[in-house]
């Protein structure tokens, strides 16, 4: 008995959830305020019964704490943004720096934010828009009236669709992916998707759903298959992914024995002056046993400039150091990153350096 209360009082808690959630929803869409309303923290399946619910449509807007395109976004589209331009619609912000929301970006494909995925009142995928310009805004609400012309605006995705029908695929691969949750065997509707298409996401998705119906020869197949993808872009997108696959083909892998690249998490700069460049360097050393490649190092926006080669090679043991500049633009607190993309167990690895300038 004892043992059935928390799990009696955690679905008390996620069905109030809902509740408090539909009953805000319906109250807004039943008053004469009809301007979009900005949610945050509801995981997918909220936002679709919500949705049903209250005839609405609503969008979900991939975002990051760090990207100032997405803060001013939000802003346009709050409470008396554009004009009343997202009338009945409400938005959902999610934060896709954090794990548990990292699968919207590897369902569709592209890293960069703001990106709006426009979904139907019954939860159907739409149209995918990135940007944060008048035109993709412009784009987005056409979406909501049902243009065909926006579906996938300035949407520049890491794969091809034989057929050329995007929409159909994300949607099978997002009711696939709501389906697993709830351990539901989805081979055949992954094996529709993978003929349209060689997804990354949708041979991770039929990897998973073989490894947890048993079928282990094929959960080592489509992991394998998986790996395959060594484009940068698909390093960035499903480095966790690799490590998972890694384990289905060998419980017994240790990624302590791979290459592995040891960097700070973050770089403070202190006292910089507008205009006025401050060099800075960062150590990487390869912690693994075997020769690590960094393959490629990135920097986000103008005023962090690499100094040093794109690409290094490590010996196990061996430290090296890339050489950087930063020059403040503006007057105040500044957030940027640094990526390194090797080949080591853990692929992707950012830097954040945070500065303020006078």
């Amino acid at each position: 008995m004892l043992n059935f209360m928390p799990v009696l009082f955690a679905k008390v808690f996620r069905w109030g959830a809902y509740i408090v959630i539909v009953a805000t929803l319906i109250t807004f869409f039943s008053s004469c305020q009809q301007e979009a309303v900005v949610l945050y923290g509801h995981t997918f399946e909220q936002l679709r019964d919500s949705a049903q619910k209250t005839g609405a449509n609503f969008c979900i807007v991939l975002s990051r704490p760090d990207c100032p395109p997405c803060k001013d976004f939000i802003e346009s589209i709050g409470y008396g943004g554009q004009n009343g331009r997202f009338r009945n619609t409400f938005f959902s912000i999610v934060n896709v720096s954090l794990s548990e929301n990292r699968w919207y970006t590897q369902w569709i494909c592209f890293s960069g934010t703001p990106v709006t995925c426009v979904f139907s009142s019954a939860g159907d995928l739409t149209a995918v828009i990135a940007g944060a310009s008048g035109p993709s805004l412009q784009c987005i609400q056409s979406a909501l009236q049902g243009c065909v012309q926006c579906t996938d605006y300035f949407y520049d995705k890491y794969y091809t669709v034989a057929n050329g029908d995007d929409l159909s695929l994300l949607n099978n691969l997002l009711k696939c992916k709501l389906d697993l949750d709830k351990d539901m065997d989805v081979g055949e509707t992954l094996n529709t998707c993978l003929e349209q298409s060689k997804h990354p996401w949708a041979i991770y998705l039929k990897c998973l759903n073989e490894e947890k119906q048993g079928r282990r020869d094929e959960a080592i197949y489509w992991a394998k298959q998986l790996l395959l993808f060594t484009n940068i872009q698909y390093y960035y997108l499903y480095n966790d992914l690799y490590t998972e696959a890694k384990f289905i083909i060998d419980p017994n892998y240790i990624p302590e024995e791979e290459a592995a690249l040891s960097v700070v998490e973050k770089v403070q700069l202190d006292d910089c002056k507008v205009g006025q460049p401050i060099p800075f360097a960062l150590e990487v050393t390869n912690t693994g046993k075997v020769s690590l490649h960094i393959r490629d190092i990135r920097v986000s926006y103008t005023c962090v400039e690499l100094f040093s080669p794109k690409q290094l090679t490590l010996n196990p043991g061996e430290t090296k150091t890339a050489e950087f500049e930063f020059l403040a633009e503006k007057t105040g607190e500044v957030h940027r990153e640094i990526t390194f993309i090797s080949d080591g167990a853990n692929a992707v690895q950012q830097v954040r350096i945070e500065a303020h300038a006078n």
